[in-house]
């Protein structure tokens, strides 16, 4: 296959510097700087692939296109890590593509993002500071995969303008949930009921650690809420929804005090990324699997580093060589591997 390369800066070899790397059929660009994702966004296409280093880089106000975007960690790990970090508020605003859906992994949102329109996205190891619901938005088939998403907001005076179904959260933190009412399903996740709205209903929970606030909503008929293989927390349950009618059929546990369950971790970030459960916890509060309740165990248990192959540095020749090749040595590095290619692209 022949690959085309394209280095789209004025400046090579400036260390430490932001780049994004644009796949688009069989050639990559590349840019350089804050502005370097805004600039590979505007030449991209639906399918395309944009990888970016680790370092901040500036927001697109909107992310229109069924892309997949890539970065080097959402959040330090122990021993230190790369972080992504979009710093500025965005929205994802991208129309169902039958071919293509939008996929971002390993990207740091500490601003608000926006979600207008998506169908079918899926989110990995990404750390979010803010998920807001537009005021009339449509969110359908969405899933998050080892994800943090530190306040999920849902204005009640526009929810019931929003179409947010079938979405799925899989070994995932929740740490904040306003209002919502559609359905939605949880696996292995840890979630934070907010105690002020104390709606989670249309939800099913399996294999999950909830804590705080109520255990469903205070109306009976309303109340839509299913538990399996799941702890709860300093939870209150209304007697009136049932919630625990049928604890042995649904396998539940109840709690008191978040050291109970965790080594470390207190219901909040203050403390680092650590969700490890006690040791007790871990043996004998099993999910249907048979492996632990909580972001450990079940499908893909959590993991914030990326494994994407990633372009780090590219020094360029200044001149082709007599039968026309471009010297090209390139830096691609992961967190499995770090290898540097020299080849001669044409």
């Amino acid at each position: 296959m022949l690959l085309t390369l394209v280095v789209l800066t004025s400046v090579l070899g400036r260390a430490q510097q932001q780049l994004a790397t644009l796949n688009h059929s069989d050639s990559i660009s590349v840019y350089y700087g804050m502005d370097a994702l805004k600039s590979a966004l505007d030449a991209a296409t639906n399918g395309d692939i944009i990888t970016l280093s680790s370092g901040v880089f500036s927001s697109p106000s909107e992310i229109t296109k069924a892309i997949t975007l890539r970065g080097a960690g959402a959040w330090q790990v122990e021993g230190g890590g790369n972080i992504t970090v979009l710093n500025d508020e965005t929205t994802l605003d991208v129309p169902e593509d039958s071919l293509h859906h939008l996929t971002i992994e390993g990207i740091n949102f500490p601003k608000n993002v926006y979600l207008e329109n998506i169908y079918g996205a899926s989110f990995w190891k990404c750390n979010f500071k803010v998920l807001r619901l537009s005021s009339v938005c449509y969110v359908y088939n969405t899933g998050y995969y080892n994800c943090i998403i530190q306040s999920y907001y849902n204005s009640p005076l526009y929810y019931r303008d929003n179409i947010d179904e079938n979405t799925q959260y899989v070994n995932s933190v929740i740490l904040g949930w306003t209002y919502s009412d559609k359905p939605a399903s949880f696996i292995n996740c840890i979630v934070k009921q907010d105690p002020a709205t104390a709606c989670m209903n249309s939800r099913t929970f399996t294999n999950c650690i909830l804590f705080g606030g109520y255990a469903g909503n205070n109306t009976p008929d309303n109340n839509y809420q299913t538990s399996f293989n799941s702890a709860f927390i300093n939870t209150v349950s209304y007697s009136a929804n049932g919630l625990y009618k049928n604890t042995s059929a649904n396998n539940l546990w109840n709690f008191i005090g978040m050291s109970t369950v965790f080594k470390t971790f207190d219901g909040t970030l203050d403390n680092g990324y650590n969700f490890e459960l006690q040791d007790s916890i871990a043996t004998q509060c099993l999910g249907n699997d048979g492996t632990q309740i909580g972001i450990y165990g079940g499908p893909v248990p959590f993991d914030p580093r990326v494994n994407n192959p990633m372009i780090k540095k590219i020094n360029v020749a200044r001149q082709s060589t007599a039968d026309g090749k471009l010297a090209v040595d390139i830096e691609v590095v992961s967190d499995e591997h770090a290898d540097t290619l020299d080849s001669e692209l044409e």
